[in-house]
């Protein structure tokens, strides 16, 4: 056997360049987990700090913190503003993945300001952002390709999604997901796993060496719950009734970003307007929310990320009882306000967060018209109802699925991926994500015109 045979059936190319992938995808990982840490605890401290006043103070920092994040990314870095998942996705096809380094830090300090003092929005869209272009900038120093930092900006997305959301699965498959509407990126899958897993392996260490232990974002307590075909009747309606509600969302959503792009004023008086109108809303929902159970706390149900909000659905098998009917029809519309004014307005966050909160009373009001007909926990139906409007608006029915069997258990693959399909299928004239393509054709013309302008 001659040393060239050997050389070939070993495949030394190939082994090269899996090691090569292996070892970005996990220094890809290990970054944006540590970044992932950081941005936490510094939203922790600053939550923490704005909740220590009274709730009526507490309705007038939205303003404060729209016009901060307003202030940072006007004079900045205006590729900051709105939500950071859209902006990557548009990098990754029409920029090689390639983000300006200033962008990095004025989006983590515009995220702060606008999450930490009550905007209606996620720290998902922020991290994804700030991840995807600290992944594409490492190709610089190594001397990568612009298709590697390309690829290199998808390993950052589906860390950040991994590292957030403690399901590293889920994550991968987001990553190779999102940047198309009715197509995969298969090839990418691989390092997108590595970096996603590692994310989620050095955000929990590293977390936990601070605060002891990760809670996980839904206290979703163990449910006895196994899979029926004759559930199937249920989960398909609510594919139906995520799609259309998802589709109002995302019109609305994107009528205010229009209505704010299109006015050619300051950057921080587009977003103070914002914060007027999330206070104005929160105002006015507390006297909604006074009516309907003296509980003015519950005012915070439209405010921050909407955990709160989710997590009071789920808390046991009778929590919903807590709800009427109207006042989540009530708690439905003034979420989808809060968050197009926070983020339409210009506003610096993440849309995953608040769109698994509006997912989550959509459920909470199937269960209740339910409840008379059917003898069924209401737990079940708020938590797929939630996951698959995010995987609806973003046309992701496979992350629907994986995100169901990671964050709720493995019962919860089957009627969140039958739902998320029907969904995606029922908002396909549109995207949350506006930036993701149809398919992969797209794509290529993109590229071709890249090479002609280079």
């Amino acid at each position: 056997m001659t040393v060239q045979t050997v050389r070939e059936y070993i495949k030394f190319d190939k082994t090269r360049l899996a090691l090569k992938w292996i070892s970005l995808s996990t220094l890809v990982g290990i970054t944006i987990g540590l970044l992932t840490v950081l941005f936490e605890i510094a939203l922790i401290y600053l939550t923490d700090w704005v909740n220590s006043f009274t709730i009526w103070i507490i309705l007038l920092f939205p303003i404060v913190g729209l016009f901060i994040s307003g202030f940072i990314t006007g004079t900045f870095a205006p590729e900051a503003r709105g939500h950071g998942t859209d902006a990557i996705i548009n990098a990754y096809h029409h920029k090689w993945g390639i983000v300006k380094p200033r962008v990095i830090g004025a989006k983590l300090s515009a995220s702060l300001a606008t999450l930490g003092f009550g905007g209606s929005a996620g720290r998902s869209g922020p991290t994804i952002q700030m991840g995807g272009g600290i992944s594409s900038l490492m190709g610089v120093p190594l001397k990568l390709s612009l298709r590697e930092r390309g690829t290199l900006t998808l390993c950052g997305i589906s860390a950040s999604f991994g590292a957030i959301f403690g399901a590293p699965l889920s994550g991968a498959i987001f990553a190779c997901e999102v940047v198309y509407r009715d197509e995969f990126e298969y090839v990418y899958l691989l390092p997108c796993a590595i970096s996603s897993v590692v994310g989620y392996v050095t955000y929990q260490l590293v977390f936990s060496a601070f605060f002891g232990h990760v809670e996980k974002l839904i206290n979703f307590q163990s449910i006895d719950y196994t899979f029926d075909w004759a559930h199937i009747v249920i989960f398909l309606a609510i594919g139906m009734i995520c799609g259309l509600i998802g589709l109002v969302y995302i019109k609305f959503f994107y009528y205010i970003v229009r209505k704010s792009e299109s006015w050619r004023k300051p950057e921080w008086l587009k977003t103070v307007i914002g914060g007027i109108a999330v206070t104005l809303l929160a105002l006015l929902f507390t006297i909604v929310a006074i009516n309907f159970g003296g509980d003015i706390g519950k005012t915070k149900f439209i405010l921050g990320l909407g955990w709160n909000l989710v997590n009071q659905l789920v808390a046991n098998e009778t929590a919903l009882l807590n709800f009427s009917l109207l006042f989540l029809i009530l708690i439905l519309i003034f979420k989808i306000l809060t968050t197009s004014a926070t983020i339409g307005s210009g506003g610096s966050g993440g849309v995953v967060a608040p769109s698994l909160a509006i997912g989550a009373v959509t459920g909470g009001i199937v269960a209740l018209i339910l409840a008379p007909f059917v003898n069924f926990d209401s737990r079940v139906i708020i938590g797929v109802s939630c996951i698959v409007m995010f995987a609806s608006i973003a046309h992701i029915p496979l992350t629907g699925m994986m995100m169901g069997g990671e964050m709720f258990g493995i019962a919860f693959i089957v009627p969140t991926l039958l739902a998320s399909v029907v969904g995606s299928w029922v908002a396909a004239g549109d995207s949350i994500y506006h930036s993701s393509l149809v398919s992969k054709e797209q794509a290529l013309k993109i590229y071709r015109k890249f090479k002609e302008i280079r």
